[in-house]
């Protein structure tokens, strides 16, 4: 098994969900469209290798030494542009899907393919428009068709991308030194509230979690931060 990673450019996050590695399950013979979940769920499987490669690199640039190896840096800089690439094809294809089908729920590509449906979207971070109307469409769905924890994943997304405090603590960035913190989160002492709501684990659990798949340094005893420097605008991305 191997965390879903959910990582940006400029942060990262991580499901406390897990995908397994292989085939995918046979979809529900109540699922409307058995083909687009296959598209779906390969998009999602490209989406997560390019992930995994831009993880194992920050962990190599991260280090003294390889911050300065220019043929790591140069490395990392191709992996940055095919990550780049695979979000900015699947956010083009989800644009045709939703237009055509509206949100792909849980009837519609199946538990699964809806999870990937949500993962490319949140990817999808050139275009903070093409996100907030997804968020939309995702709220509105009838009960059963959307996992909060994605609901919650997406909306925290949307707010730290227009540098407002997050509501659920999903979201994280690495700083220059390695570290994995989080950014803002509004009312920090209810946060679990919030999380516990959408079927999300404590928020000291997840961000101990998500330095571990980081390989960053984590003491039980350090207290969560409050505050994280806020994102660069997205047109200064690289």
């Amino acid at each position: 098994m191997r965390g879903l990673i959910v990582i940006g450019i400029t942060g990262l996050t991580l499901t406390a969900a897990a995908i397994a590695v292989g085939k995918p399950p046979k979809p529900a013979a109540s699922i409307r469209e058995p083909e687009l979940r296959k598209e779906l769920l390969q998009r999602q499987k490209e989406d997560q290798a390019v992930r995994f490669e831009w993880v194992e690199v920050l962990q190599k640039t991260s280090t003294e030494e390889g911050s300065r190896d220019e043929q790591l840096l140069a490395e990392a800089q191709r992996i940055q542009q095919k990550l780049l690439d695979v979000d900015a094809a699947n956010t083009l294809r989800m644009k045709e899907i939703v237009e055509e089908f509206g949100w792909p729920g849980r009837s519609l590509v199946g538990k699964d393919g809806a999870k990937a449906a949500w993962l490319l979207v949140q990817h999808a971070d050139k275009d903070l428009a093409f996100q907030k109307n997804c968020l939309a469409l995702m709220e509105a769905m009838p009960k059963g068709e959307v996992v909060g924890q994605d609901v919650a994943y997406l909306v925290d997304r949307v707010l730290v991308a227009e540098g407002k405090p997050q509501r659920y603590g999903s979201q994280l960035q690495t700083t220059a030194t390695g570290e994995l913190v989080l950014y803002p989160i509004e009312d920090q002492v209810n946060v679990d509230v919030r999380r516990k709501a959408m079927g999300m684990e404590p928020l000291n659990k997840y961000v101990e979690k998500a330095r571990e798949v980081m390989k960053t340094p984590f003491k039980k005893d350090t207290p969560l931060p409050d505050h994280a420097p806020t994102p660069p605008p997205r047109s200064g991305e690289a």
